[in-house]
């Protein structure tokens, strides 16, 4: 949010450049109306804090009125979305009661959805009026401290104090005690209309932690059938890495077989990390993890199958390639095609299984 305060000025039609010079906005008119419609999103929350306090305070008509006006505005997107479905609804035959299943759902979803907005409403609205305050005074201001891009482990590895959205998630309660005696002492006609609203903010810390509880673990019995239909697909595809995978190119696995036996001679991340799955769960020696045979390649190159030491190699290629600065810029074919021919040297337009 703090980045969409920060370019602010990129919705004008002459921004600052480099040099601090005014110079003619180089950014399409559609990316200018996303700018501002970002914006307009982190005013949601405040705007709606606003009307409920107007309402509860000073704003003409029932307290209550306002307060159902607020809660009506987070309810609309449920009911728009029901009513939008309505006109494609199978009306005849079994498809109905599918439809009714799934539209039934996604109601009490969006319904439960809503409620949570409403409950963490003011935390949220302090959240926003925290980043757009912060932001344009750095900007406008101060000028320090503005956002810049940082990859997700220069953030993980940061360290911090304690993040903003605990501190008002602390703030919270208190703050809705603050306006409850606000209201009270202001308008004590309104206490009843607002009192439901300001309950739920003052919950709103253990509404959090009951949603951040450790879920449950699922207790499910499969059916015999099922279980064989299990064993049966793992066995397919444990014989496809089995039989294809060959001293020919090096124990690694083709893309994609046809079924006159042509194999497509391109190495795809995702089955290379199921050839290694299919190693350690139908591997002579047992389950082998992966990291166990990289490092033990890695301490000692010549011990080993051949197909561990040609793993390890793949997996040494593929975490350089990864972790080098230029990797975003190439593509996952080019990627593959480099480690296939490093590991199976010559082309094969034609395998053989086992």
């Amino acid at each position: 949010m703090r980045g969409d305060w920060q370019i602010l000025r990129w919705i004008l039609s002459r921004v600052p450049d480099a040099r601090g010079r005014m110079t003619p906005n180089p950014i399409s008119l559609i990316s200018r109306w996303k700018i501002a419609d970002n914006l307009r999103r982190s005013l949601f929350e405040p705007s709606l804090l606003l009307l409920l306090l107007g309402g509860w305070l000073f704003l003409p008509q029932s307290p209550r009125y306002w307060t159902i006006a607020a809660v009506v505005v987070l309810a609309i997107p449920t009911y728009a979305s029901l009513l939008f479905t309505l006109p494609s609804a199978p009306w005849k035959g079994r498809e109905m009661v599918a439809w009714a299943r799934g539209a039934g759902r996604s109601f009490v979803e969006g319904n439960i959805r809503a409620l949570f907005d409403l409950i963490f409403l003011l935390h949220q609205a302090l959240l926003s009026i925290d980043a757009i305050f912060r932001s344009l005074g750095r900007v406008f201001v101060t000028k320090r401290r503005l956002l810049e891009w940082e990859t997700a482990a220069e953030a993980e590895n940061a360290v911090r104090s304690t993040a903003t959205v605990d501190i008002y998630l602390r703030w919270a309660p208190w703050v809705s005690i603050a306006l409850a005696l606000i209201v009270w002492k202001v308008r004590p006609s309104a206490l009843p209309a607002a009192a439901p609203i300001l309950f739920l903010w003052l919950v709103s810390r253990r509404g959090s932690a009951w949603l951040n509880r450790r879920p449950r673990t699922g207790r499910c019995t499969l059916r015999e059938k099922d279980t064989q239909l299990l064993r049966n697909a793992a066995d397919k595809i444990y014989r496809f890495f089995h039989d294809w995978s060959t001293p020919a190119i090096n124990w690694l696995i083709p893309d994609n077989v046809s079924e006159g036996a042509e194999a497509e001679l391109k190495l795809s991340p995702t089955n290379l990390g199921l050839l290694r799955e299919c190693a350690d769960c139908h591997g002579p020696s047992g389950p082998r993890a992966v990291s166990r045979v990289c490092v033990r390649n890695a301490e000692d190159p010549g011990h080993g199958s051949q197909q561990d030491q040609n793993i390890a190699g793949i997996c040494s290629t593929g975490m350089t390639w990864s972790r080098s600065p230029r990797s975003a810029a190439n593509s996952s074919p080019q990627l593959t095609v480099v480690i296939w021919r490093r590991a199976c040297g010559p082309s094969h337009s034609r395998l053989s299984p086992r």
